[in-house]
């Protein structure tokens, strides 16, 4: 990771209290530097960060739908496994973007 300037240094640390503060109240939306709604956390990262960041959660979601879709719905005593490729990984993610 670069160096941060005073100001990159300033903003993450905001990103970070109003994160924390929105977990701990249950929330989506954090109130960031007194705006509330805030995403301005996204403008603070590289697109390569963004493109991990969106390929993670992309695999993570799949992996969630799969068990939920895929569960044992009916006690016949197995699950269905609808999902067999989870998408790319991060690092694949980035890799594909660099290119």
């Amino acid at each position: 990771m670069k160096n941060l300037t005073d100001p990159e240094r300033k903003n993450l640390q905001e990103d970070l209290a109003g994160a924390r503060e929105a977990e701990k109240q249950g929330s989506d939306y954090p109130t960031i530097a007194g705006q509330k709604n805030s995403q301005r956390y996204l403008s603070d990262i590289s697109d390569e960060d963004q493109v991990w960041v969106n390929a993670e959660f992309g695999r993570f979601r799949n992996r969630i739908h799969n068990k939920c879709e895929g569960a044992d719905h009916m006690g016949t005593g197995h699950r269905t496994e609808f999902i067999t490729n989870f998408g790319p990984t991060g690092d694949e993610a980035v890799a594909q973007y660099r290119r």
